[in-house]
């Protein structure tokens, strides 16, 4: 009676520690996973915070040549007015 206990004893001590193992890897790839996303989340905010750079950067160039394409319209204006004066 008493080795069959003890052999009773092993098997819950093994099911238990295979169940424990079982659930800290599933644990282990639920955190992996997790890490995973976070990584993937932040790096999709990166790129959107880069591409709202670019845009605004777009936008501050072509008003800056659109500015010095006016001023440049308004230089050649007044060369115009200089030769056309007697």
């Amino acid at each position: 009676m008493f080795d069959k206990q003890l052999t009773l004893k092993q098997a819950i001590g093994i099911v238990v520690s295979a169940v424990t193992l079982c659930g800290g890897a599933w644990v282990d790839m639920k955190i992996s996973v997790a890490r995973q996303d976070n990584a993937i989340s932040e790096t999709e905010r990166r790129l959107e915070d880069t591409r709202r750079t670019e845009e605004e950067h777009y936008r501050e160039l072509k008003h800056s040549n659109q500015a010095i394409y006016d001023k440049l319209i308004e230089i050649q204006v007044s060369l115009q007015n200089k030769q056309d004066r007697p």
